[in-house]
């Protein structure tokens, strides 16, 4: 593992040299954008910790935790407009938002409580089933 911090020669920012294993390749080196030593080692410390528990699987990539605290809709709105730069049909994207506006009214809106008052009437149903035979 390769895990130094230092300041190049003529800047007044420390930097961070990083690599997990050898099988990473490339040496990562990452600004800790301070010029204080102390404030540099545990800027380190936390991205090392942050790392380390990505790759054990502990928690999920910085680019997925942060895609997770956005709104789907902005999420859906993002990639609609990415199909209207390629090209895309308007008519595939007004078929694209009407499915997704149905999929959100089923999972949020009352279609929601439907589902969820399905699923329990018919587990009710089959341990009542099960009960009487029994």
């Amino acid at each position: 593992m390769i895990d130094c911090i230092y300041k190049p020669k003529g800047s007044r920012i420390w930097r961070w040299k990083y690599r997990q294993q050898p099988k990473d390749g490339k040496i990562q080196d990452i600004s800790l954008r301070t010029s204080d030593k102390q404030v540099a080692e545990k800027r380190r410390a936390e991205s090392l910790r942050e790392k380390q528990h990505e790759r054990d699987g502990l928690i999920l990539a910085k680019p997925l935790r942060e895609a997770a605290q956005v709104k789907m809709s902005e999420h859906l709105e993002d990639f609609l407009g990415d199909m209207r730069r390629r090209g895309k049909s308007e008519k595939y994207l007004a078929n694209l938002e009407s499915q997704w506006s149905f999929d959100y009214w089923l999972r949020v809106g009352h279609g929601k409580r439907r589902f969820g008052g399905l699923i329990s009437d018919l587990a009710s149903g089959a341990r009542g089933f099960s009960s009487k035979d029994g």
